[in-house]
């Protein structure tokens, strides 16, 4: 992609979640689903498919089994599963519907749900619990809830799989990525988010009753290494900050459309030349038999 090519509009015509209780602040409309799209892909190269060995190995999915996704979003990650198991049954939550009905598989059933509130399904009904990327949805305080409730709702040996990021600050200080990183952390910090999750998430999962970790993964990437999967990361951190400009415009000092642009620019070219890095960890848990 050319360094001034436009995916999304920086702030007009954007749509935001208005969930009162979620410290969510990214966007919900069209162009944030395709970067979460686009975002999966490179995910799941990196972890070695949507689903880790581990839990692949364990689980009948040919056959079918039952599964969730914890903020599914638009499905990106329940449509390309489906087409690799599908005789599975799946369902999806989030705090808000932007599935597409036309296009989302006959396999898959969303409702709305929130999984620090309490998620709309009995005790012991998934075989396998999908929960990713919610770093910039939950509070510090909710995650204890988020996993424990995620453990709930999975069936007694069934598996859990748990995916995040970490906006860990790179070594390179005068660079234009590490004012986004640090503008992003005290952003984070200002909501009580917990901006490393990421590196957290395994003692997080090992401190909730009723589970055990079983196998963990880190990916560690530099961006200005290029290939496929740094194409699309670089992509995906550009529309995060193109689509919450109107939160990091002020903290960056961008006074204008034109200083915004420029940034997003070089933002760009700073990732993929100088200085980027993504950082990605999952953790694969079993909940224990009663």
């Amino acid at each position: 992609m050319k360094e001034d090519e436009q995916i999304s509009p920086i702030i007009s015509e954007r749509e935001f979640h208005q969930v009162p209780t979620s410290a969510y602040w990214l966007p919900k409309d069209e162009a944030e689903q395709r970067r979460l799209a686009d975002q999966h892909f490179a995910f799941k190269e990196l972890l070695g498919g949507n689903i880790i060995p581990c839990v692949a190995n364990n689980l009948d999915l040919n056959s079918g089994v039952s599964i969730l996704d914890i903020g599914c979003g638009a499905g990106a990650w329940i449509k390309d599963t489906i087409s690799d198991y599908p005789n599975c049954t799946y369902y999806g939550c989030d705090l808000v519907d932007v599935t597409d009905k036309e296009t989302m598989p006959k396999q898959f059933v969303f409702t709305i749900g929130n999984v620090v509130e309490g998620l709309p399904y009995e005790d012991n009904t998934f075989d396998f619990v999908h929960m990713r990327l919610l770093v910039l949805s939950l509070r510090e305080e909710e995650w204890p809830l988020a996993i424990k409730e995620a453990v709930r709702v999975t069936k007694p040996r069934g598996y859990l799989q748990f995916v995040e990021s970490s906006g860990d600050l790179p070594k390179k200080k005068d660079s234009l990525y590490y004012q986004f990183v640090m503008a992003s952390r005290e952003i984070c910090k200002e909501r009580g988010q917990i901006v490393s999750a990421g590196p957290q998430l395994k003692d997080m999962v090992k401190r909730t009753k009723g589970c055990h970790v079983i196998d963990t993964k880190t990916c560690l990437v530099d961006t200005t290494i290029k290939n496929n999967i740094t194409e699309r990361l670089i992509r995906s951190v550009v529309e995060i900050a193109k689509g919450a400009m109107i939160v990091f415009g002020p903290r960056l000092g961008l006074k204008n459309e034109k200083e915004q642009k420029d940034f997003i620019q070089n933002l760009r070219h700073c990732m993929a030349n100088e200085c980027g890095q993504f950082n990605l960890y999952a953790v694969v848990a079993q909940k224990e038999s009663t």
